[in-house]
């Protein structure tokens, strides 16, 4: 009868087993798992690859360099080779597997360290010439606030707009404006999505129209906020000549369909758009 024999795999420990042999069947085994040498801490952040050391020895203790082993990661996460990347926070679970034998590591996974300068909120909702408040804040690669930084940041916006420390006002619409963030050695920009602010004055088009007595014309409307930016409807467009909230008259005689009007006599007539409370005239000459 064979002599028990002792052999271990190692995985550099944090945890390790051991089994006994007998003959060449291994019954007693030994596994571990420790990070890499350039490893700083036992903490690592999200989607950041962290490397592990494997180590196999015989049942002397003696280093068998060429060993190899599969390495996985959960509840989440990936590896490839000996590198472990997790994809959620928490503490999480590496397990290494060579010839049979299995180790552990445990690892705590945080939101990861600075990666670059964000800037919430990150879609800002923006009418032109309303006040809007942004924040500075320090990122990790998934873009995952860390640290408020705000009043150490500077914010500039391009193109007729201006901030006042944190509180920003753009007044051209439509413009993709940007928005810049600097806070020491750190820039972020983004590109913003002004929308037209309140409607406050409308156009009538066509200008001062010439047509036959009897004959009509149709007109376009479009209204503008205080920074003359074109006010579009939920749809996209900036003509409202149609909508049911839009009202036309003509004076001092003819009729008006919809945009459409039709003067019934020579003369200068005055066509008038009412919508939503504000009005706006142009003239129509009749020949």
């Amino acid at each position: 009868m064979k002599a028990p024999v002792l052999s271990c795999l190692t995985l550099i420990a944090l945890t390790t087993a051991c089994s006994v042999s007998v003959g060449d069947r291994p019954t007693i085994n030994s596994v571990s798992i420790a990070l890499s040498p350039d490893a700083t801490s036992s903490s690592i952040g999200v989607g950041y690859p962290q490397a592990y050391d494997l180590t196999v020895r015989d049942n002397n203790g003696k280093l068998l360099p060429d060993a190899t082993g599969v390495f996985s990661i959960s509840p989440d996460g990936s590896c490839r080779a000996n590198v472990c990347t997790a994809s959620n926070t928490g503490v999480h679970v590496v397990t290494a597997t060579s010839g049979g034998l299995e180790g552990v590591a445990y690892v705590n996974v945080t939101a990861g360290g600075f990666d670059h300068l964000g800037i919430l909120p990150r879609f800002p909702q923006i009418s032109a010439g309303s006040p809007f408040i942004l924040l500075a804040v320090t990122v990790n690669s998934h873009s995952d606030p860390l640290t408020d930084v705000t009043t150490e940041a500077v914010f500039s916006i391009s193109n007729e707009g201006s901030c006042a420390a944190n509180v920003c006002t753009a007044f051209v619409a439509h413009g993709g404006q940007v928005l810049t963030v600097t806070e020491g050695r750190h820039t972020s920009r983004i590109v913003l999505q002004v929308n037209a602010g309140k409607m406050t004055n409308i156009s009538l088009e066509p200008r001062n129209a010439t047509i036959v007595a009897r004959f009509h014309e149709t007109y376009s409307a479009t209204g503008y906020d205080a920074y003359k930016n074109a006010v579009e409807n939920a749809y996209g467009m900036t003509n409202f000549a149609g909508s049911d909230k839009a009202t036309f008259a003509i004076t001092p005689d003819g009729s008006c369909v919809h945009s459409t009007c039709s003067p019934s006599s020579p003369g200068v007539h005055t066509v008038t758009i009412t919508y939503l409370g504000l009005s706006a005239t142009t003239t129509l000459t009749a020949v």
